[in-house]
């Protein structure tokens, strides 16, 4: 990784205003640093300044953690005003100060302006993103190890979840097994739903006993930072025929929705796409969220991949695939890859089985 090219990067595109630049987000200080904090209450920022080399202000005990990255750090104490350190890092007050807007809280953002007389914000959120949002070839790689993880991980702990086990006690499993492989972390706690409680899409696993039926497990893994978020759904037991139909259905949607990823097509064209399937048989009308989301650093940063989305996909995005419909009477059934768009359109990167036998168990 690169990490010096791309606070040049992010410097030159700040120059125009000729203003330093704070950034306060965990995620983006390790894209640019390669460092990884969790700085709880305490600020911690990286100071991108024109034509001069980033600077820390860190607290004391994180002194040593960004010591790797090769970067000066400005240093405080407990107790003392971080906003007083981090005047140490401009050459003169600045007039004008690029941050973080969705980040730096409004209470540091006071303290900026009254450490700093009419400081004017501006927000470096666009640019971060767009740098971010291509990935190179280095990160398309951690991106496949997490996607080559989170799928061998399913196929552990798959054949150990039977009826009677709850859907809680099945979440750990995913979770312990992960860990026990070499996930960094998970991206999310784990969901795993059962019979009606799939019509959840984001629905805590409880002291519920998994019973014949649907099952729906939902899970992503880190590997070096980078994610992976996978969904696949299922049926114990002997199915219904509507489950068949309906299964088939979300598969064409996400069919269709992977046919709309190429470099140049509209982003919101793959979720339009995914809607007709569904229209075809009717169930248009179920699907309630988003086709996807971006993948990278965070388990979701840009783009995102819904119909009022007017960007236009690149190659180096990486994105999820994941239509689903939800009823409170049949339940849920949502199916999800991750892919990163190439030259010649998407490359899958979860590969567990989704074929409709593939997903009918014992």
């Amino acid at each position: 990784m690169d990490y010096g090219a791309r606070r040049a990067a992010l410097a030159e595109a700040f120059s125009v205003q000729g203003a330093p630049a704070l950034l306060t987000d965990p995620v983006s200080l390790r894209y640019l640093t390669g460092v990884r904090l969790e700085p709880h209450e305490r600020f911690v920022g990286l100071v991108l300044r024109p034509n001069r080399e980033a600077v820390w202000v860190v607290p004391a005990l994180e002194a040593e953690a960004v010591r790797e990255s090769g970067l000066a750090a400005i240093v405080y104490r407990d107790g003392e005003d971080p906003v007083q350190a981090l005047a140490q890092a401009f050459f003169g007050p600045p007039a004008a100060l690029f941050v973080e807007k969705s980040v730096l809280s409004l209470a540091r953002a006071e303290a900026l302006q009254g450490r700093f007389p009419g400081l004017r914000f501006l927000d470096a959120t666009p640019a971060v993103v767009r740098l971010r949002r291509k990935k190179d070839a280095a990160e398309r790689e951690r991106l496949r190890a997490a996607a080559a993880l989170a799928d061998a991980v399913l196929a552990e702990v798959l054949p150990a979840i039977r009826p009677g086990m709850t859907e809680r006690a099945a979440a750990a499993l995913l979770e312990a097994r992960a860990r026990e492989r070499g996930a960094e972390g998970l991206g999310f706690p784990p969901i795993v739903l059962t019979g009606r409680r799939t019509a959840l899409p984001h629905g805590v696993p409880g002291e519920v006993p998994i019973g014949p039926g649907l099952l729906l497990i939902d899970f992503g893994v880190v590997v070096d930072g980078y994610h992976a978020d996978i969904t696949r759904t299922y049926w114990l037991g002997a199915p219904d025929g509507g489950f068949f139909d309906r299964y088939r259905a979300v598969l064409s949607a996400q069919a269709a929705a992977l046919r709309a990823i190429r470099p140049g097509a509209p982003v919101a064209e793959a979720d339009r796409a995914a809607r007709a399937a569904l229209r075809a048989h009717g169930l248009d009308g179920f699907f309630i969220h988003r086709l996807g989301h971006g993948l990278g650093l965070a388990v979701h940063e840009a783009p995102s991949v819904d119909g009022g989305n007017s960007d236009r996909f690149e190659v180096g995005d990486a994105v999820t695939v994941e239509p689903g419909i939800y009823h409170p009477e049949w339940g849920g059934i949502r199916i999800e890859d991750d892919v990163v768009v190439t030259p010649e359109g998407p490359e899958i990167l979860t590969r567990s089985p989704k074929a409709v036998e593939a997903v009918v168990l014992p």
